[in-house]
């Protein structure tokens, strides 16, 4: 089966077809077969000892539906959506397989933000599946979110959907879902309540593309706002307002996303939305370790001295920030407005990307007891960190996904051809039944558009999956470097007049 063969030996069919092809394609239910009884063998050893011994497997829905509890086998459904056929065996299989979990009131309260929803007279509506613990009315609980330090909410009322019907139940418990409201700062992805170690966060895809989004004239308010809420929706979507350029830009994965958001925001807000042509998102790092000194005490009163080193990590490692400073030596406060400080300056290096896979380090700092003011680290530590970077050496990093492509065996040439041209590295091509199969590592500047190619290459019948990969080193002539928003902190005079409200 090409099921099995593709993805997992464990895919084990439920009920059969019949008519294949035509407009009367009818299902009926199936015996599991002896492969697939062999197969929950392998896992149940209660099982294999009696069709061992006598040839029968009367457990065998039981362990059919442990196992696939316990995602060991997974149970194959045909059917044909579209007109209507195998949709209620589906059904009827996922209650069968995929019982309902007890409530679980007990334990520390987990779980996770799953949808919003905005209501133009209850506000924001986050919807949580629990895991376990308890929430009630007026609780404030404890908020994490994937880079960002945790929050606290109020709860200010707790909904239960019944169908189309929803009652105020002011509890919420473990292994439901519930509608909450209070949650003004949620997004789709945030754990609710303590971080377990079975509830940690996962990156379901990385936003590879920016583009600028064109709003109507005189709405930029209104943009805002809607893009705002879109964003809590939607965790791959993040924003960013450039004030000095009035810009709207937007991270996103690619033109279906941009085509949902474009019917969103004209069908929910009334805006008629464009964009401009994605553009890759690059990121930077540092080839070697160095130093970044700022000394701001002049013109008073003001005192913030301080020195970053900067050292480059291994691809993947992401943006990390240590202290080797005592609190003897530059108090705690300071010390959290530098580390603040510096990943927010990250954002964007030298070349004009975001920073990636270094680490800052706080090596000594010095306060003033009455001219040091609140915001003082705040406008040095950008100065520091750019000098670090401009030290140690900006390196360009591109993205690359994975591609696999499955295609006639004589279009292998032409394939790795296309490979080659866009820069990529493929392993040896797999050859069976007239098909050739391969793996390949290219980036995505070179790559956008190649799923077309591929299709029309193909005549529609080859197959391409595509996952990112991650950032590598990039020569700066093959790269790009971004626009600097705002004002560079390495023109100093200019950045010290801005962060005092000198400047408009």
């Amino acid at each position: 089966m090409q099921l099995q063969n593709e993805f997992s030996q464990k895919i084990l069919p439920i009920n059969m077809y019949e008519n294949h092809g035509s407009t009367d394609v009818s299902t009926h239910n199936s015996m599991l077969s002896e492969d697939s009884i062999l197969e929950l063998c392998e896992n149940d050893d209660a099982l294999a000892a009696e069709f061992l011994e006598h040839g029968t497997a009367s457990t065998a829905q039981k362990s059919l539906i442990t196992q696939t509890k316990n995602g060991t086998v997974f149970p194959l459904f045909y059917g044909a959506a579209a007109i209507g056929v195998g949709v209620e065996a589906l059904i009827s299989g996922i209650k069968q397989f995929l019982p309902a979990n007890e409530p679980s009131p007990k334990g520390q309260l987990s779980g996770i933000v799953y949808k919003i929803e905005h209501d133009k007279t209850a506000g924001k509506i986050a919807h949580v599946r629990l895991y376990q613990g308890t929430v009630e009315n007026r609780d404030t609980i404890t908020m994490h979110r994937h880079g960002h330090d945790s929050f606290t909410e109020k709860v200010t009322q707790i909904r239960r959907a019944t169908g189309q019907k929803q009652t105020d139940t002011g509890l919420a418990i473990g292994n439901e879902i519930a509608a909450i409201y209070g949650l003004s700062q949620a997004k789709v992805g945030d754990i609710v309540g303590e971080i377990t170690q079975r509830r940690t966060f996962t990156q379901i895809a990385t936003p590879l593309f920016s583009v600028q989004v064109f709003g109507p004239v005189g709405k930029e308010t209104q943009l805002m706002q809607a893009i705002s809420e879109l964003s809590d929706e939607d965790p791959l979507m993040e924003y960013a307002w450039n004030y000095e350029e009035r810009e709207l830009v937007i991270r996103t994965m690619g033109k279906i996303q941009l085509e949902v958001l474009e019917f969103l925001m004209l069908e929910r807000y009334g805006l008629k939305v464009e964009f401009s042509a994605p553009s890759v998102i690059y990121k930077e790092t540092v080839t070697h370790e160095a130093h970044g000194h700022e000394a701001y005490t002049m013109p008073k009163p003001c005192w913030a001295i301080l020195t970053l080193k900067v050292t480059p990590l291994p691809r993947g490692a992401g943006l990390q920030y240590k202290s080797e400073t005592h609190v003897s030596v530059l108090q705690d406060r300071y010390q959290n407005h530098v580390k603040i400080a510096t990943y927010e300056a990250a954002k964007q290096g030298r070349l004009g990307w975001e920073l990636a896979d270094m680490e800052f380090t706080l090596t000594d700092g010095n306060s003033h007891i009455y001219h040091t003011h609140p915001m003082d680290f705040f406008l040095a530590t950008p100065i520091a960190v750019m000098r670090a970077l401009e030290n140690a050496g900006p390196q360009l990093l591109e993205p690359l996904v994975k591609l696999r492509l499955s295609a006639a065996e004589d279009l292998s040439g032409k394939i790795i051809g296309d490979i080659i041209k866009m820069r990529g590295e493929f392993d040896s091509p797999v050859i069976a039944g007239g098909k050739v199969e391969i793996e390949a590592i290219v980036p995505v500047a070179t790559s956008m558009d190649y799923s077309i190619r591929f299709s029309s290459l193909t005549s529609g019948k080859g197959i391409i999956k595509s996952d990112f990969f991650g950032y590598q080193n990039c020569p700066m002539e093959l790269g790009a470097t971004a626009k600097r928003r705002g004002i560079d902190p390495l023109d100093r005079d200019k950045w010290i007049l801005f962060k005092r409200g000198a400047l408009s």
